[in-house]
């Protein structure tokens, strides 16, 4: 039995895996998107297959009832979209409280709609610092609430990126407590693996990472990174999972599936791409016993699939960026 589901933020990389997934899954999906442009790129996508709704600002007040009203029978609403701005010169009212706000926008129209089941895509950015999200040891759970306060979120946009991730799902738990739609927040680490559009041009924010890797030569230092790490097309799965497995009603659900470390990385490319095997430098690889796992079994227990592993990740996305060139 086929899922009619809104989803907002369709049209950012995690946001189209999710649709793609949803579509295969039998669901009917209507995309809110905030302009014609988007509406037209995600239609190109996904043809018949979708319908999209311009709202173009989510953030006014009952941005959502005309939708709501046309589409009485929808009963899930999944909300990727966020406010992310690595530039702003005022954290606190550019990307803090507004991100706050949405959610609380729209899960207050939600309370009075049919919905009865959210899906807030958050991130392991709500569950850890910076410290632990980008390094090799795996110190958390996947019952920690960040330790940052709203200070700490306007040191810098990293700090207020991670904040915002925090007080955002806050709030939507908060809400959710006396209304009679069902939360279930997926928090993923780093999300890799390959575009949904291989025709896109650039590389999703979190995947330049591997964009850079391909940039260094056989002299260059390799710059220091490690962070928590998850495929896109997981993510993408465990939305689709949690629409109808009732082990996801109200929990918070952690997806690593290790760390992705750029000695690694740039050892598994040599391997599998010997146009770069002489290109890239050479390099030890950490060893498995010397990184850190979080504790996930909860999470784990709920989604139940087993998730790729960060090498094929890194593959899919290489084989995308070589092909383009």
């Amino acid at each position: 039995m086929s899922n009619s589901i809104f989803i907002t933020g369709g049209s950012g990389y995690i946001g189209q895996h999710i649709i793609d997934q949803l579509i295969n899954d039998g669901n009917k999906v209507i995309a809110i998107v905030r302009s014609e442009t988007s509406g037209k790129k995600l239609q190109s996508l996904f043809s018949s297959s979708l319908t999209t709704e311009i709202i173009p600002d989510l953030l006014a007040s009952y941005s959502l009832k005309s939708l709501f009203e046309k589409y009485p029978n929808v009963t899930t609403f999944i909300n990727t979209a966020a406010i992310i701005n690595f530039t702003s010169q005022d954290l606190e009212y550019e990307v803090i409280n507004p991100n706050i706000n949405l959610i609380k926008n729209i899960l207050t129209q939600i309370k009075t709609s049919n919905i009865n089941k959210v899906i807030l895509t958050s991130s392991s950015a709500a569950m850890v610092g910076p410290d632990k999200a980008f390094g090799i040891s795996g110190d958390y759970s996947d019952s920690d609430w960040s330790p940052l306060n709203f200070e700490m979120g306007k040191i810098n946009a990293n700090m207020a990126y991670f904040a915002s991730k925090k007080f955002t799902e806050e709030e939507a738990w908060k809400i959710a407590k006396d209304a009679k739609f069902d939360l279930i927040s997926i928090c993923p680490a780093l999300v890799l693996g390959p575009k949904f559009d291989a025709n896109e041009e650039g590389t999703p924010s979190t995947t330049s990472i591997i964009a850079e890797i391909l940039k260094l030569n056989k002299d260059d230092s390799i710059p220091e990174f490690a962070a928590g790490a998850v495929d896109v097309r997981d993510v993408a799965k465990i939305h689709s999972l949690a629409i109808k497995d009732g082990d996801f009603k109200g929990n918070r659900v952690l997806l690593e599936v290790g760390k992705a470390i750029n000695q690694n990385m740039i050892n598994v490319i040599k391997a599998n791409f010997k146009e770069l095997k002489d290109k890239l430098p050479d390099c030890e690889s950490v060893p498995e016993n010397y990184i850190g796992k979080p504790n996930d079994e909860k999470s784990k227990k709920i989604y139940k699939i087993q998730l790729r592993s960060i090498d094929e990740s890194v593959k899919d996305l290489v084989s995308q960026l070589i092909e383009k060139k």
